[in-house]
């Protein structure tokens, strides 16, 4: 169990980029430290039961009161900002996947894999995003067409389809130089 409280602390230092233990106050590693706490309780002892919040304090170097208000308050903070709720994620997902028997290392694999996965969807969402806004310009588009011709005849559409048609051809087939 205390190896794989400081293989999780080693993990969000390394995340992170902070050291969680140190005394500071900056808000980028209390919520660090905030989702070490979150994490570090879930951990449950061979009784079943969670830490202690004087056995978390002691990985970070705080007392119990610090590593509860760390958990009721400040984490509620770091989990609104999307890289720290990423990384509780991703350290929960990978905690729950590490063995006793597991070694740092493929707990570093499992959350870059997580992470690639993440970046992966995010991408997808912005691709989404973006063709939902060409859908809606081409929707725009077709509207402002179809309140032009909406009184012409159907041979009058005819014609301008037909004319719409020749100058379409004509754009694409310029070269730009």
């Amino acid at each position: 169990m205390k190896d794989r409280l400081k293989i999780v602390r080693r993990i969000i230092e390394k995340q992170t980029g902070f050291d969680i233990k140190k005394q500071c106050r900056e808000r980028d590693v209390t919520y660090a430290r905030a989702v070490f706490c979150r994490v570090a309780r879930s951990v449950k002892t061979e009784s079943g039961l969670p830490l202690s919040y004087s056995k978390i304090g002691s990985y970070v170097g705080r007392d119990h009161a610090t590593v509860m208000h760390n958990c009721r308050v400040i984490f509620k903070h770091a989990y609104k900002e999307e890289p720290y709720r990423n990384l509780y994620n991703n350290v929960m997902s990978a905690l729950d996947q590490l063995k006793d028997t597991e070694s740092e290392e493929a707990v570093y694999s499992h959350i870059e894999s997580i992470e690639d996965v993440s970046r992966k969807l995010s991408e997808a969402n912005n691709k989404i995003l973006e063709l939902s806004y060409k859908i809606s310009s081409y929707k725009n588009s077709s509207e402002k067409v179809s309140l032009l011709i909406q009184d012409l005849s159907d041979e009058e559409k005819e014609e301008v389809f037909e004319r719409l048609n020749l100058i379409v051809k004509s754009i694409k087939s310029r070269v730009y130089r």
